[in-house]
């Protein structure tokens, strides 16, 4: 498990661009990614690999739900579900991130009364809730 502080880091970012413009920059999503794998540095390499493994299954999982759910959900927003992937580094957290970003999503949607919402904030804030046990 790698720490949360990439997260903490480039999530400001992530968030309030999603909020305001529905679009998650790749220069953030970049800056995440640089900030993982400067964290995942010390790890063993079949350890960098498995991880990496299941963020690339994370992101061809998320482009197969983008196709089947009519583009529901951003690129942007798949970029991030791998990248958090690389954090989570196994299928029962990223599920249980993606059930906490589900239901916050939901609390959103219906608090303002809107069917589309930016989904970072909520992904963000499950994957956080997951790593600090919440």
């Amino acid at each position: 498990m790698t720490s949360y502080i990439p997260l903490i880091l480039a999530a400001p970012w992530m968030v309030v661009s999603d909020i305001k413009y529905r679009r998650i920059p790749n220069k953030s999503l970049l800056l995440f990614w640089v900030l993982i794998v400067d964290t995942q540095f010390r790890l063993k390499l079949s350890q960098q690999l498995s991880i990496y493994e299941f963020g690339c299954s994370l992101f061809v999982i998320g482009v197969l739900f983008y196709f089947l759910s009519s583009y529901s959900i951003g690129m942007g927003d798949i970029k991030l579900l791998a990248l958090s992937g690389l954090m989570l580094d196994q299928l029962q957290r990223i599920l249980e991130a993606l059930t906490y970003a589900a239901i916050l999503g939901l609390i959103w949607a219906v608090a303002t009364r809107k069917s589309s919402i930016p989904f970072a904030p909520p992904l963000i804030i499950g994957v956080l809730m997951v790593m600090t046990g919440l």
